[in-house]
C-alpha cells in the first residue's frame, strides 16, 4: 500500500513541475498595427505567427489596432501582418520574453499611366473636339451616336437603335422628333476622308407622317442617321461646333470629320453582345512599304432590338469598305492618290403580333442602301506642313 501511494505522489509532483516549466517558457506578445501616413489604427488586420514546424497562430486586430497573443512559447517565429489595400508586412522574430511591436503598414498604391477617355478640346474661332481610337476602344460603341458621350456635356445613355439618331449640336428646344426646332441636325455636315455624306435623297415627305409612329424611324429632313455609321473602321473623329473655314460648305451648325484607318498588317475583330444588340466586325490591313501602297478592308454587321423580348421590332446594319492609298514621290513633290468603295445598308422592320392583334395586319419595312466610290488626288510639296 505504501508503494502505491509513493508512485501516485511521484506522478503528481512530476506533472506540477512540468506545468511550471511550461508556463515559465511562454510569454505574451502584443502587436499594434497602424497606417503609415496618418498613424490611425487599422481594425481587423490579420496577424499570424508561424513556427518552423508550420504551426500557425493567428488573430485580428481590434478597433485600437492591437492584438494580444496571451501565451506563446519561446522560439523563432515568422510574423506576418496583412490588410486589404496595404502592403503585407513580414519579419522573423525570436521570443525569449515579453514581446511587443508597433507596425506601420504602407498603402499599396497602383500607379497607372495617363489614360484619356474623353475628347480632346481645342479652342479658336470655333470649338472642336478630337476623339481618337483609344477613347473609342474604351467606350466600345455600337454606332457613331455613342461617341457623342465623349463631348463636353455629353451624357451616357442606353442606345436607342429603334429610331433615327440625328446629331444635336448647338440645338435649341427639347430635340424631340415633333419639335419645330428639330432642324439643327440638317445643318451638320459629315465628311469621311474629306468627302461629304450626301443626304439630298432624304428631302422627300409623306403627308401625315408626323402623326404616325413611323416618324421616329424617318430620316426625312433630319440629316445623317448616326446609327448607319460603324465606328470600328475609324481612326479619328473631329467634331467642329460652329462654322468652320470656307473650305467646307452646305452647313449651318457644325461639321464632323471622320478619318478612316489606313495601312497596317493587323487583323482586327470585335464581337459585342448586350441585352439589346449583337455586333460583329472584321477588318484587315495590308501595307507594302516598297511600293508605298496601303490597302484596308472591313465588314460590320449589327442586329439590334428595342426590347430583347420582342422579335417583331428590329434594326439591322451592314457595312463594307475597301480602301486603297498610293504615294508617288516626284522630286520636291508628293502625289497622294486614294480610292474608297463603300456600301452601307440600314434595315428597319416592325410588325404587330397577329396572335394578339384584333385589327388588320399592319407592318413597317424600311431599307436604305448607300453605295459610294470616292477618288482623291492630292499634290503636296515636301516643305508643306
Amino acid at each position: 500500500m505504501k508503494t502505491l501511494w509513493a508512485i501516485i505522489l511521484i506522478f503528481v509532483l512530476t506533472d506540477n513541475l512540468t506545468g511550471q516549466n511550461t508556463r515559465k517558457n511562454t510569454f505574451p506578445i502584443r502587436i499594434t498595427v497602424c497606417d503609415s501616413i496618418n498613424h490611425e489604427p487599422l481594425f481587423l488586420a490579420t496577424i499570424s505567427l508561424t513556427q518552423d514546424n508550420h504551426k500557425i497562430i493567428a488573430g485580428s486586430s481590434d478597433a485600437q489596432g492591437e492584438y494580444l497573443f496571451p501565451s506563446v512559447q519561446t522560439g523563432v517565429y515568422k510574423l506576418k501582418v496583412s490588410f486589404i489595400g496595404y502592403k503585407t508586412y513580414t519579419d522573423t522574430i525570436r521570443i525569449t520574453g515579453d514581446f511587443s511591436r508597433h507596425i506601420l503598414l504602407a498603402p499599396d498604391q497602383v500607379v497607372m499611366q495617363e489614360v484619356i477617355v474623353t475628347a480632346r478640346e481645342s479652342h479658336g474661332m470655333t470649338s472642336s473636339s478630337i476623339i481618337d481610337r483609344k477613347a473609342m476602344e474604351h467606350l466600345q460603341p455600337s454606332s457613331f451616336s455613342d461617341l457623342l458621350e465623349l463631348l463636353p456635356g455629353g451624357r451616357s445613355a442606353d442606345p436607342a437603335l429603334n429610331q433615327v439618331n440625328p446629331i444635336r449640336l448647338r440645338e435649341a428646344g427639347e430635340g424631340s422628333s415633333s419639335s419645330d426646332y428639330d432642324v439643327a441636325s440638317r445643318g451638320v455636315a459629315f465628311f469621311i476622308n474629306g468627302t461629304p455624306i450626301n443626304t439630298g435623297a432624304d428631302m422627300l415627305y409623306v403627308s401625315g407622317e408626323a402623326s404616325t409612329d413611323d416618324r421616329k424611324r424617318s430620316t426625312v429632313n433630319r440629316g445623317v442617321d448616326m446609327r448607319s455609321i460603324s465606328t470600328d473602321g475609324i481612326e479619328q473623329v473631329e467634331i467642329i461646333r460652329g462654322i468652320p473655314s470656307v473650305e467646307y460648305g452646305n452647313l449651318t451648325s457644325g461639321i464632323v470629320k471622320i478619318k478612316r484607318k489606313m495601312g497596317g498588317n493587323h487583323f482586327n475583330a470585335r464581337f459585342k453582345a448586350d441585352e439589346s444588340s449583337k455586333l460583329v466586325y472584321l477588318g484587315k490591313g495590308f501595307e507594302f512599304p516598297k511600293r508605298q501602297i496601303k490597302i484596308n478592308s472591313d465588314i460590320d454587321w449589327l442586329d439590334a432590338k428595342a426590347d430583347p423580348r420582342d422579335n417583331l421590332e428590329n434594326y439591322k446594319r451592314l457595312t463594307f469598305s475597301l480602301r486603297l492609298e498610293k504615294t508617288w514621290k516626284t522630286g520636291p513633290y508628293n502625289i497622294f492618290y486614294s480610292t474608297h468603295a463603300d456600301y452601307n445598308g440600314s434595315f428597319n422592320t416592325e410588325k404587330i403580333d397577329p396572335d394578339i392583334n384584333r385589327h388588320k395586319e399592319d407592318s413597317y419595312k424600311s431599307r436604305i442602301n448607300r453605295l459610294s466610290w470616292i477618288n482623291n488626288i492630292e499634290w503636296q510639296s515636301e516643305n508643306q506642313t
